[in-house]
């Protein structure tokens, strides 16, 4: 103890030991080589601590703080001990030597203590490589969290919706910039308080948002509700809005998470729908026209006030029913012809007059207009608006009937102008004629010298007057013709007429060899028997006439249903008649066609009048050489 005291007290003594120069055979290079040295030293050690205490400074949250300072207070120890060593050359403080060694003897140790204490946390630390791959790996994290928050913002912006956290305890919220863009926010602008969201709604709904945010917090639930929206810009919108609520560790209310979509067009559109849904029903319901919706089947699905009216039955029974029961069986076909190009997208929809049974049994006919509804690409029911045409079709079918009727009259009227042409030039060349011939011979007979002179007259005269009646008797013939109102149509066997004439004309068919065939597809019709026994009679008698020198005649009679009438054919291969100079005039009165041969040219004139009178019509085909044909339609 007393060393220690006198140790203490001569701490800085250097009476006990010369300097260090004096001590040993030092050179003048050893020894600044050795003084230097341990400066140079001693100021590394001293700008080491420097460095570690500025780095702390600038690190204030750095690991290991305590470990810093023990590595830069033993270098700095460390140090001083080298600064000590060179001034003993001139100052030999052993003691203060001895004690800043011990000093740094301990401060040494402190520091191997506490880096031992320290070694499992060390172990435990990753290494270089470790702690490259987690900064990479973290990297890479960022990067696909900065991705997903784009992905994030680019989807709120595209969905128009946004959202905000409100932390109950501070009041305070954040936004998205999904949500400032729905609230039309400009880019320096913000919310950040629970009030100034609510100052978006107007007055009327604002408490009623307060109090749906106080029932939020209170139940521990969000409900989805839709809110009227009245943005920074002055638009108005409809917000379809939903959240969840975030409780803490003792169940209460920490954070509510708000989600908003604009729903502003959507619901435009919904309301639309919904009128246009309204307008479509009050057509339905309330239309003129008979509508219904028919499934696949052919079931009547829904029907309205009007088609039950024109089918007679009520609406419950129209369910129960097929459209089919109710069709007229000649129209199905046509129907589902229809049906089928519908269901083949062929066409979009079809238009057709088809005949219903009523509920009383009778018939109707209704003007269909149809088409197929379609979802997901597949047929789901047709639409069907209905039109009751019964009372048009009665007054097209009477009026189609005066129509037929006003032609018939009207084909009678140009008839019987033709028929007055031809009777006019029938007196004018037929009679005038013979008539002016009498007058002037009537003037000769006072200018006669004798007898014979007027004998010879008045035998011209005679002549001539009864040409004159003979032209009168034939007019008055064929006037009857057409005035006979009272024709009498029987069931006439025109095998049997052919047999009659047959036996009429056998001698002239015996002496001229003529052949005579028929081919009667239809063998009775309904005409007057004298007119076509005058038919028969007329065309027989003209061919066996009118025959070719040297060769024998030939007739061939045919009939055939043509549409709605029967043709008579007679066909023969006498003289003909030529059509380029004759073409008007065969059916004339008086026309002679061949000289030399015996023959008024009455005939085809009365046979045009009879047939025509029936309401049938007469033609003929001829070339002049080879016989004609005479074609009668009845």
């Amino acid at each position: 103890m007393p060393g220690i005291l006198d140790f203490l007290f001569k701490l800085l003594d250097t009476s006990d030991w010369p300097p260090r120069w004096h001590c040993g055979k030092w050179t003048s290079f050893h020894g600044w080589l050795f003084i230097v040295s341990d400066l140079l030293i001693w100021g590394a050690y001293f700008t080491i601590p420097a460095i570690i205490i500025k780095y702390l400074t600038r690190r204030k949250h750095q690991r290991f703080i305590r470990l810093y300072f023990l590595f830069a207070s033993f270098i700095l120890a460390c140090g001083t001990t080298h600064f000590i060593d060179a001034v003993t050359f001139w100052y030999p403080a052993y003691r203060l030597n001895a004690v800043v060694r011990a000093i740094t003897a301990i401060i040494s140790w402190i520091t191997i203590f506490y880096m031992i204490r320290l070694l499992p946390y060390y172990f435990s630390l990753q290494s270089p490589e470790a702690l490259e791959a987690e900064v990479a790996m973290r990297k890479k994290a960022e990067k696909e969290l900065q991705l997903k928050n784009e992905q994030l913002r680019n989807a709120e912006i595209v969905g128009q919706f946004g959202h905000f956290e409100w932390d109950t305890t501070t009041n305070n919220i954040k936004t998205s910039e999904g949500m400032r863009l729905l609230l039309d926010l400009g880019e320096q602008e913000d919310i950040t308080t629970i009030e100034q969201y609510l100052a978006f709604f107007p007055p009327e709904v604002r408490v009623q948002q307060e109090e749906t945010l106080k029932h939020c917090i209170k139940d521990n639930n969000f409900h989805t509700h839709y809110q009227d929206i009245v943005t920074a810009q002055n638009n108005e919108k409809v917000f379809l809005t939903r959240g969840t609520v975030v409780t803490g560790a003792d169940d209460t209310v920490e954070k509510v998470i708000v989600t908003s979509q604009n729903f502003t067009e959507f619901k435009k559109n919904k309301e639309l729908l919904e009128e246009s849904r309204k307008i479509f029903k009050n057509a339905f319901d309330f239309s003129s026209i008979g509508m219904a919706f028919v499934d696949l089947n052919g079931q009547w699905l829904d029907v309205n006030q009007s088609l039950c009216d024109i089918f007679g039955y009520t609406k419950e029974e129209m369910r129960r029913l097929n459209f089919m029961d109710m069709t007229h069986p000649d129209d199905i076909a046509v129907d589902m012809a229809y049906v089928k190009q519908l269901l083949s997208h062929e066409i979009e929809n079809y238009r057709m007059e088809k005949r219903y049974y009523k509920k009383d049994g009778s018939i109707i006919w209704i003007l269909l207009s149809a088409s197929l509804i379609w979802k997901n690409n597949q047929p789901a029911y047709f639409t069907s608006q209905l039109v009751d045409i019964t009372a048009n079709k009665h007054l097209i079918t009477e009026l189609e009937s005066k129509n037929i009727a006003f032609k018939k009259a009207n084909k009678n009227l140009q008839y019987h102008i033709d028929n007055i042409t031809e009777f006019n030039s029938i007196i004018s060349h037929n009679l005038r004629g013979p008539a002016t011939s009498l007058i002037s011979a009537v003037d000769f007979l006072d200018d006669c010298e004798n007898i014979e002179e007027a004998k010879e007259l008045l035998s011209k005269i005679k002549g001539t007057s009864e040409l004159v009646i003979q032209t009168l008797n034939d007019l008055k013939e064929v006037i009857e013709i057409q005035l006979n109102k009272d024709i009498v149509y029987t069931s006439c066997n025109l095998f049997q007429v052919l047999q009659g004439k047959l036996l009429l004309f056998h001698p002239a068919i015996h002496a001229t060899h003529a052949t005579i065939t028929c081919d009667f597809e239809i063998e009775v019709i309904s005409f007057p028997l004298v007119y076509l026994e005058n038919i028969f009679q007329t065309l027989i008698s003209n061919a066996l006439t009118f025959r070719k020198e040297g060769q024998a005649p030939t007739i061939h009679i045919s009939s055939a249903q043509v549409k709605d009438q029967v043709v008579i054919q007679f066909i023969d291969n006498g003289l003909g008649i030529d059509m380029n100079r004759h073409k008007e005039e065969v059916f004339k009165y008086k026309r002679i066609f061949h000289k030399g041969y015996h023959g008024r040219g009455l005939g085809l004139f009365l046979l045009k009048s009879q047939i025509e009178a029936c309401g049938g019509k007469i033609t003929w085909e001829s070339d002049g050489i080879n016989g004609s044909i005479f074609t009668i339609a009845v």
